[in-house]
Formats: C-alpha cells, structure tokens, sequence
C-alpha cells in the first residue's frame, strides 16, 4: 500500500515487532500495540482516512468494541475495510468439500489442517462465529456510517484457474501463502492438546499437497466496509 500510495502516510499495528521481506518504503512505519485498545488512544482520535482490519478477528476481544474505536480513529468519510478468511476450503465447484476417510483419494489435507485450525481459534476466541454479525453491528450503529456493504471474494488455491492473469496471480500467492500458513499454525494444535506426531503428519501432507496441488480448490474470503459520515456525527451507540 505504502508503495502503491507514495503520498500517503501508511502505518502497520502488530503485537510483535515486524520484519519486512523488503526494505519498507520511507512512507511506512510499523508500531508494536494490540487492536483491543491501541485505538482507543486520544491522539489517535480522527487520526486516519482509511483503517484495514485484515485476518484479526481471532486477536479481537469484542468486535462491536472494536468497531466502536475505529469509528473514533477515523476521519470524517474515512474508511473501515475488513477481510477474514473463512476457516476451510470448497471444491472447484466451490462446494463444500465431503466428509472423506484419510485413504480416499480425493482427501485433502489441506482442508483438513485449515478446519481444524479453525475449531482451535474459535475455542480459544468465540468472536470468530461472529464474522457474519460485522455488517449488521455496523448498520445498528444508525447514522454514524454514511455506507455499509460486504462482499464475499474467492481465490483459487494454485495457479489452477487460467481464466484471467488475475485469478492466476492470485492463486499463486495464495498457495505460496499458506504454505507458510501451514508451518505456522503447528504451536496452536499443540496447544489444543493434539500429539505432536499427529500435528506434524498433518502438516507435513498439507505440506505435500500444496506443493503438489493434486486438487482444484477455493478459498472463501468475507469483506465487509463502512465509511464514517462525513460531517463526522451519528450515533455510535451499540445498537
């Protein structure tokens, strides 16, 4: 973003210091703080014209809170964009995929790792099966959002799909991007109480079959946006 916006002012917030695979450009700052109140701080209040909340809803204590400093945060016709993924994978058909036992051939691993990674977030977290409820908590907000829309956006899993160079590109990085998925989710099934010969056999086929990509498959992403009413009132009441 900061790149492709040299004039803008584009400012990451992580729980841990960041290292970037490339030298971020000098219109780009990375600060260490937690989505749960660094928001929240008064010098931040109409501080940014855009705010993306982009795969931290297992990190977000209470999402209508949430919501709540990010309307402070923003500047009158500022935006708020959200994107979460949805925590399995469809058919090339984009069904969902069946319940198969581990010697079918058409079992995927993948699906499997990335379910059951989805089961231990929202048992450590409940705000996960909320993702649904964002659009609505924005709505009952009343006038404090001049627009509120969502949308669900697919990317194919591989380089399978040669319909447009964008799908093509996208299922690249897609697959690129959970393979380092894959080996980063091992603490947290440790952490749910699975064996550890179990959680590496797992990975290690998912592993496989993201190199392989013997299957034709999607993800499924939600985005939801609002932008703030531009004389910057409304009512930021609850709902």
């Amino acid at each position: 973003m900061a790149k492709e916006f040299p004039h803008a002012e584009v400012v990451g917030l992580d729980l841990v210091p960041v290292n970037p695979s490339s030298q971020a450009p000098p219109n780009c700052r990375f600060i260490l703080g937690d989505c749960n109140t660094a928001l929240d701080d008064p010098s931040y209040k109409s501080a940014f014209d855009m705010i993306q909340a982009r795969c931290i809803v297992s990190g977000v204590h209470d999402y209508r809170k949430f919501i709540q400093h990010i309307w402070k945060a923003l500047r009158p016709g500022g935006v708020f964009f959200v994107i979460e993924g949805r925590m399995g994978l469809l058919d090339e058909h984009r069904q969902q995929l069946k319940v198969r036992d581990e010697g079918d051939p058409d079992y995927s691993w993948q699906h499997k790792l990335v379910s059951l990674v989805g089961e231990a977030m929202e048992a450590r977290n409940n705000q996960i099966k909320y993702l649904d409820s964002i659009p609505m908590w924005l709505k009952a907000m009343g006038d404090a959002w001049e627009d509120v829309g969502d949308q669900t956006i697919w990317t194919p899993l591989g380089a399978w799909n040669k319909s447009s160079p964008e799908l093509v590109f996208q299922g690249e990085a897609m697959r690129e991007n959970s393979l380092k998925y894959t080996e980063s989710v091992q603490p947290l099934l440790l952490l749910q109480g699975y064996p550890k010969e179990s959680v590496q056999k797992w990975v290690q086929n998912a592993r496989k079959e993201l190199e392989e990509l013997p299957f034709k498959q999607w993800a499924r992403w939600e985005s939801v946006w609002a932008v703030k009413r531009r004389d910057g009132s409304g009512n930021t009441g609850r709902g």
